[in-house]
């Protein structure tokens, strides 16, 4: 079974059109992933977007990617952050909306638990921009990026810390090892770096 979690209806009927052999389940929320997440039977695959509803799917795409279980991000977000995180987070790959959806089939029909981080081409020129802030994302553990993320999304260290099942404390050292590899001074640097790399959209007047 291949679960999709994409509020837009036209990339779920696209998916089932293009794999009409296999069951797939269709959901709009995070909330409604939940189930399949715990479930003693996993789905063989699962296509999610970076953004559901207005809320990042990368916490739950990561527990997913725990339990072996392959994930293929399918978006139209080129933020070179969330490439780095899908990669280090263990997803089978990162494929753009905007690139060819021959990319995404043949990634769906071949995925396992196993499989070699895939980018698509759109995906593959943004994370090898000539952007200094972006190679420098690239010196960020896994655990650095996920709260550079939450941080630049206006968590605080309680709601990070309860999201991550860490103290605040430890997302206070982390934050300050993340400063330090991205030579930021303070918050106004942090949130300049998101906005250059893409992780977080201009905010709209």
């Amino acid at each position: 079974m291949i679960l999709i979690i994409d509020s837009q209806d036209i990339v779920r009927m696209g998916i089932q059109h293009e794999i009409p052999d296999e069951e797939i389940v269709c959901v709009n929320t995070l909330a409604e992933a939940e189930p399949y997440m715990n479930s003693e039977t996993l789905p063989r695959l699962v296509i999610c977007d970076v953004h559901i509803a207005g809320e990042s799917s990368f916490d739950t795409a990561v527990r997913f990617c725990r339990r072996s279980c392959p994930v293929i991000f399918f978006t139209a977000s080129q933020a070179a952050p969330h490439i780095l995180e899908a990669k280090n987070m263990g997803a089978a790959g990162y494929i753009l909306k905007t690139d060819s959806p021959d990319h995404l089939f043949n990634l769906i029909r071949s995925a396992d638990s196993q499989q070699q981080f895939v980018l698509s081409p759109g995906a593959e020129n943004r994370a090898e921009m000539e952007n200094p802030d972006i190679h420098r994302m690239e010196n960020l553990t896994p655990r650095e990026l996920q709260i550079f993320r939450l941080l630049t999304e206006g968590k605080n260290y309680r709601e990070i810390g309860e999201l991550l099942f860490i103290s605040p404390k430890t997302v206070n050292v982390h934050r300050r090892n993340i400063y330090s590899k991205l030579g930021a001074h303070n918050f106004s640097d942090l949130f300049k770096i998101a906005l250059s790399t893409g992780t977080i959209e201009e905010p709209k007047e």
